[in-house]
């Protein structure tokens, strides 16, 4: 098996998505060195085998040094705001 796969064969291999293996990596969760590498020409390569022990892991993600943890989602607390109700507008007619 290949330790070594380009995030798009990650992707079709795992069926994780780019966007989740980016976010992945703002959040610090996957760090260089770790689940990420980049390879001498500068392509970022994925780490099946620190994958694979990240997964079994069970730990939650650990912030990255110096990074804020950003949530793509809206905290869970409370209910979500209510939109405001527009009134419809007539179209604007040529005279």
């Amino acid at each position: 098996m290949v330790r070594f796969v380009t995030i798009n064969k990650f992707c079709d291999m795992t069926g994780y998505t780019r966007r989740a293996v980016e976010g992945k990596r703002q959040t610090g969760a996957w760090t260089e060195g770790g689940v990420i590498v980049k390879a001498p020409d500068g392509h970022i390569l994925i780490d099946i085998e620190e994958f694979e022990r990240w997964a079994l892991s069970g730990q939650e993600p650990q912030k990255a040094p110096g990074r804020p943890m950003k949530s793509p989602m809206r905290p869970d607390f409370g209910p979500p705001p209510q939109r405001r109700k527009c009134s419809p507008r007539s179209p604007k007619l040529d005279t």
